[in-house]
């Protein structure tokens, strides 16, 4: 179809929802691995708000070709609501769509946000996180302190005490 997105298009509108449908509480997440490592699944559909058709669902004739195809008309969902919202018309008219990609957006949004001041409180990404884990012995898991302790002893007591060398300490 003429109106119809570009693959970038579709990708943006993806990513701007964070590959999370927009259907308020569905939140369901639309892209996974594959069984093929070198693919990914995708469950989601960028949907036209306004229709890229003349028949089709809230169809806008004011609307030039490129604003059909744009960004701005598309919203990001899950199979299921993207058919939900084609179907039904009048409750999932144009205003309640614009309302939920803002919606989806935003969370998107704080999501990235909070991701990024967790990642700063942490020390993710920091140029002193290499110096920050080698000094900070809280940062070493416990098991593996306890191991390389009970190791640490064997050890001194196989070269203390001849006894112990037949002993198999791994």
């Amino acid at each position: 179809l003429e109106n119809s997105f570009t693959s970038a298009t579709k990708t943006i509108i993806a990513q701007r929802a964070g590959y999370r449908c927009s259907y308020p509480g569905c939140n369901c997440g639309t892209i996974g691995p594959s069984s093929d490592p070198q693919k990914s699944i995708s469950v989601g559909e960028a949907c036209h708000i306004c229709a890229a058709s003349r028949n089709g669902p809230r169809f806008d004739p004011t609307m030039t070709s490129e604003e059909c195809r744009s960004v701005d008309n598309g919203i990001w969902m899950c199979r299921t609501h993207a058919a939900e919202i084609d179907r039904d018309v009048i409750q999932y008219n144009v205003e309640v769509l614009r309302d939920w990609k803002k919606k989806a957006e935003e969370r998107a949004k704080n999501n990235r946000v909070n991701y990024l001041q967790s990642s700063r409180e942490n020390g993710v990404g920091s140029s002193n996180e290499h110096k920050k884990s080698e000094n900070d012995i809280h940062s070493i898991p416990d098991k593996f302190i306890l191991r390389q302790v009970i190791i640490g002893i064997a050890i001194l007591f196989t070269l203390l005490f001849p006894f112990f060398w037949s002993i198999d300490i791994y």
